[in-house]
């Protein structure tokens, strides 16, 4: 992720929304096989279930153990003639998990994988004093509503008297801002009086619109924080459920298709 922001950084264009694009992109191209895979297994399940059906249906109400090893033996010879296994699809999916999970982690905490941003909050964090601050980070989490931080403040007891070393709570503080969005860049203003910080507030919050920024929409404001209202900000998770259900609506299509094909043949 930093080299692909580096890289972008190169050429003029420091945008966090191209550069997760850039590295989704990559990423699929790196999981395409075990994608392949496992949607090649899901196919040729559909051109097995007839045959696996009519083997459940012979031994339909038989529980003795002959009749059992039977049918597993049966199924397992329908698996082999068509060189699958019944863990086939899964294998894939086992694979693709764990990357999933780390590229999440990474989306979600950008700062701690691109060393260029997070510079850009750690001159806020040491103008406004540090892991000192945090209380009135709490305290202006709390008047500004800010559910999702506030949830995660009580998860890590910041403020309740728990013991956290400066680098903990300073880097809390960095994914903290990272989080703000432009109003709440301006109400932070208010919260320091040191001219330094303001000043070191004012220019962070001025990277972060740039960084951030992507075909007019600033990533760092979530829809539900200007309330269910119409507004630009919902053009992304809507567009991203239409794709979904259309790739979805695609993949059954031709799987009902296949299976057409099969029971003609």
């Amino acid at each position: 992720m930093n080299v692909i922001y580096l890289s972008l950084e190169k050429f003029g264009i420091g945008n966090i929304g191209l550069a997760i694009i850039i590295f989704t992109l990559v990423m699929r191209i790196l999981l395409f096989p075990t994608s392949l895979n496992q949607q090649k297994s899901s196919r040729m399940m559909q051109i097995m279930q007839p045959e696996l059906k009519a083997i459940q249906d012979k031994y339909k109400n038989k529980t003795d153990n002959a009749s059992m090893m039977a049918q597993q033996e049966e199924m397992k010879a329908v698996y082999e003639k068509y060189g699958t296994s019944m863990t086939g699809g899964c294998l894939p999916l086992l694979l693709q998990m764990p990357i999933i999970f780390a590229l999440y982690r990474i989306i979600m905490n950008i700062p701690a994988y691109v060393p260029h941003v997070y510079t850009i909050y750690e001159n806020v964090l040491t103008a406004i004093g540090g892991s000192s601050a945090a209380q009135k980070l709490v305290d202006f989490a709390t008047n500004n509503n800010m559910k999702s931080i506030l949830t995660q403040l009580h998860n890590l007891g910041i403020g309740e008297n728990v013991s956290y070393t400066a680098d903990q709570i300073g880097n809390f503080i960095i994914d903290f801002l990272y989080k703000l969005n432009p109003s709440q860049w301006t109400a932070l203003q208010g919260v320091f009086t040191n001219p330094n910080a303001t000043a070191a507030i004012q220019k962070a919050a001025e990277e972060s619109a740039h960084i951030n920024n992507f075909l007019g929409i600033n990533l760092s404001t979530a829809p539900s924080a200007l309330g269910f209202v119409p507004n630009v900000y919902w053009i992304i998770p809507i567009l991203a459920g239409v794709l979904q259900y259309l790739s979805a609506k695609l993949m059954s299509t031709q799987n009902a298709a296949m299976a057409d094909g099969n029971d003609q043949s």
